[in-house]
């Protein structure tokens, strides 16, 4: 099948293009060991100093059982948003914008490099984070910032030539959203450099942190909420069932995201005074505001639209788990715009509002839509049906009930109630266990099939539908 014979695709085809015998042969193929990499990392990632190692902090913080060292709680931050979240949208983005495109993934070799790169900056930037309690650590910080932003932009570059390759008229349904989230990678990788220098000029690892807050500003704000909101709109309407969305509101959402990120983001970055709080409130109150547009304009929470049963359309708990990351992404914008707004006017509202209204975003929207999506996706990609559905569905609920024991931590200094952060503290071994069993579908999903299975193809169930 020569590269001008790939149907050109307005948007993104879930179930995997070659089936039985035809599955080895396919031009997506080749990269698909790549993305199968990527994703069982990030995968790894969480269950190991991710979410499970943020569990174990949380409940000791919450239950007062003892100090946690700030580099704990850095080290969970980084294996997160770099080893959970950047490592898995970069596995997705190599198959789903080729697919889109209807061309193979181009400079596969620059590819496999942006994996090597990224995963070896993410070790060594966790080893310095551990400041002086080991030996070099300040020079491992600052090297693993430039390993990371070499992956990160070799990345972009892949995906660039791939887009470039693919023939006129190119997709652009989520394509601008998708641009501005690699991009603002890229700005969340050079504030780890910059990280990484200040800590070797210093002679302490520890000074890193300064830039903390700004990394995760960049990297939330920017590179996750915007391919979130390119993905959404490249695949919902094959797999989500929402209803038409409403075009103006979500260039005007688009448009406030990327100011409320970069408000943020600079605000975070510049050295504490009333200026640069002011600037930071503000860009939570463009991103609190224009996410709610988006959630508005792609008609998220309105009553799915009519279609029939197709292997395109991900399963009802799929569907109900991005309902529910939505609405977790709805606290988000009402926690934020709280803040934003409270410590604008003077009023200082505790920080555990801000911590709330982080993970509403981190852990209730963007992990429930990566172990939910992923679940339907990597399926589709692979050419075999997923397994362990049950657990996938457990999973999320349980993700659920764990962000809502976290919230908890929000109505305790509000309503005087230090008994709740016992509940929120206990929260996370209830939502990391839910993360491990939605990331063992997936995890199962990924693993060699016989040999005999590849050659006669999967019969029925080769596009997933197992998984009804």
């Amino acid at each position: 099948m020569t590269e001008t014979a790939l149907p050109l695709r307005r948007h993104l085809p879930l179930v995997s293009e070659s089936r039985g015998a035809a599955l080895e042969s396919s031009p997506f193929q080749a990269s698909w060991p790549l993305s199968r990499r990527f994703i069982k990392t990030a995968l790894w990632c969480t269950l190991t100093l991710g979410a499970s190692f943020g569990a174990v902090n949380l409940l000791t913080i919450h239950l007062a059982l003892g100090p946690v060292p700030p580099a704990h709680n850095w080290v969970h931050a980084s294996f997160q948003l770099i080893g959970f979240v950047l490592l898995f949208v970069m596995g997705v983005a190599y198959q789903a914008v080729p697919r889109s495109c209807g061309v193979p993934l181009r400079r596969l070799e620059l590819a496999r490099a942006s994996f090597r790169l990224t995963f070896g900056g993410l070790l060594l930037r966790a080893y310095g984070q551990f400041g002086p309690l080991l030996p070099a650590t300040a020079p491992s910080l600052l090297l693993g910032g430039l390993a990371i932003l070499a992956g990160v932009i070799a990345f972009a570059a892949v995906l660039a030539a791939t887009w470039r390759s693919a023939p006129l008229p190119r997709p652009r349904v989520g394509a601008p959203e998708i641009a501005a989230g690699t991009l603002w990678w890229i700005i969340a990788a050079v504030i780890l450099v910059l990280e990484g220098l200040r800590a070797v000029r210093g002679g302490d690892a520890d000074l890193g942190a300064r830039y903390n807050e700004s990394f995760y500003m960049a990297a939330l704000l920017g590179g996750a909420l915007s391919w979130i909101q390119g993905m959404v709109r490249r695949i919902e309407p094959t797999a989500l069932a929402f209803r038409p969305p409403r075009a103006p509101l979500l260039g005007a959402a688009f448009a406030g995201s990327q100011l409320g990120a970069a408000a943020a983001t600079i605000g975070a970055a510049l050295p504490g005074n009333p200026v640069a709080h002011r600037l930071f409130d503000c860009g939570l109150v463009l991103t609190a505001l224009a996410l709610t547009v988006f959630l508005v304009g792609a008609r998220v929470f309105e009553r799915s639209a009519p279609r029939p049963l197709s292997s395109h359309l991900a399963p009802l708990a799929v569907r109900r788990a991005v309902r529910m990351a939505f609405a977790s992404a709805a606290l988000f914008a009402a926690l934020a715009l709280a803040y934003g707004l409270s410590d604008l006017a003077g009023d200082v509202l505790p920080t555990m509002l801000w911590d709330g209204a982080r993970h509403a975003l981190a852990l209730g929207c963007i992990t429930t839509l990566i172990l939910s999506l992923g679940s339907h996706l990597v399926p589709r990609f692979s050419g075999a049906p997923l397994r362990r559905a049950g657990a996938r569905d457990a999973g999320l609920v349980l993700i659920g009930l764990g962000l809502a024991g976290r919230e908890m931590e929000v109505l305790a200094p509000l309503f005087s109630a230090p008994r709740l952060l016992w509940v929120s503290g206990a929260s996370g071994i209830v939502a990391a266990t839910g993360v491990a069993l939605a990331a063992s579908a997936i995890l199962g999903t990924m693993r060699p099939r016989r040999p005999s299975l590849i050659a006669g193809g999967a019969g029925p169930h080769a596009d997933g539908r197992r998984d009804t």
